[in-house]
Formats: C-alpha cells, structure tokens, sequence
C-alpha cells in the first residue's frame, strides 16, 4: 500500500510505502495505524525500513499496490500496542 502522508512538522511529505497492521485510538485520541514503512518519504530515513505511527486524518491519499504480505515484519507485537487505548483492527498471521 502507498499512502500520501501530510503533516506539518514533516520535512518530507509524500508517498510512503508501508504495510499496515494496527488500526486504533492513540493515547490522544486520534485514530492511527501502526505500519511498517518500506520506502518512501521519511523525516527519519536511517532507520528505515522500520515500525511508525501515522495519524488517519494527516493521510490524504492511498493507492493499494496489491502486494500481499502474510508474515509479520520482527518485532510485531500481536497482543496489542503501547501507544493504542483501543484496537479496531489487527492483522493475525
């Protein structure tokens, strides 16, 4: 999935190619989902490919590439996420 990723403390806006596991309600009461970033824009590109938190609302664009991922990228948490108060969705492998 590429996603179109707006914010304005971001340096690099744009595409980002992520996979996305877990869709929630941060401790702020946003709606967010817990990706692994591929490629693409990124403020912190030396630590990629690597786990983010993007918030829905700053997202503005998505394309579904059609790749298909069944296996967990390492350190998936499968029993929830610390920066989640509540789960609507997860990927289950």
């Amino acid at each position: 999935m590429y996603v179109q990723y707006i914010m304005k403390e971001t340096q690099y806006p744009g595409y980002r190619e992520i996979e996305p596991y877990v869709y929630g309600l941060s401790k702020r009461e946003n709606q967010v989902i817990r990706a692994y970033q591929l490629g693409g824009k990124s403020d912190t590109p030396d630590t990629m490919p690597g786990w983010r938190l993007f918030r829905v609302d700053r997202m503005v664009d998505f394309m579904n590439s059609g790749d298909i991922f069944n296996e967990p990228k390492p350190l998936y948490n499968p029993s929830g996420d610390k920066d989640m108060t509540k789960i609507y969705a997860q990927a289950k492998f």
